[in-house]
């Protein structure tokens, strides 16, 4: 008989999931680069291709996220590893806001660029990008510490829960 593809527990999904959203993020800024490069033509695309790239990176995020509450929830460990998990937890939290409001001051740069009808990013006031960069980086800051505490729980304290 055939054996269908079977769905691992949601717990077990963490490591799968956790690589999408790191690598969106850290390869989004080319993509701005490229819209704030670019002619009047492509620009529009370009910025909106980023923002659906956002997004998407978010969600993901988010569903990262909730992947690796259920996971250490599900991890019985020592104290070591258990407060390992509980700051890789935090950084996670810090991680999932900052990019969340990252996503949502580029969605508002965006509208009241459609709403003015600015041709150029650059037109709009000064205080919405550079808050939307404020964010972006601090996520980016938050993204490496929480992704280097993950490495250290997947490699270091717990490699039997990933399979290496």
């Amino acid at each position: 008989m055939v054996q269908l593809l079977t769905v691992p527990e949601w717990s077990s999904l963490h490591p799968l999931t956790v690589h999408f959203p790191i690598v969106l993020f850290l390869l989004l800024p080319l993509l701005m680069i490229a819209a704030a490069m670019s002619r009047k033509t492509t620009n529009h695309a370009l910025l909106v291709a980023a923002f659906v790239l956002m997004v998407l990176a978010t969600g993901f995020l988010y569903l990262t996220y909730f992947t690796g509450e259920a996971m250490g929830a599900a991890s019985g460990n020592g104290p070591t590893a258990g407060a390992v998990i509980k700051h890789h937890c935090s950084l996670a939290g810090y991680t999932v806001s900052a990019f969340t409001l990252a996503t949502t001051l580029f969605a508002i740069s965006l509208l009241v660029r459609r709403v003015t009808g600015l041709e150029d990013m650059r037109d709009l006031t000064p205080w919405i990008p550079i808050s939307f960069l404020a964010f972006y980086a601090l996520g980016v800051f938050w993204l490496v510490l929480t992704a280097h505490q993950g490495a250290i729980l997947a490699h270091e304290l717990l490699p039997s829960s990933t399979g290496y």
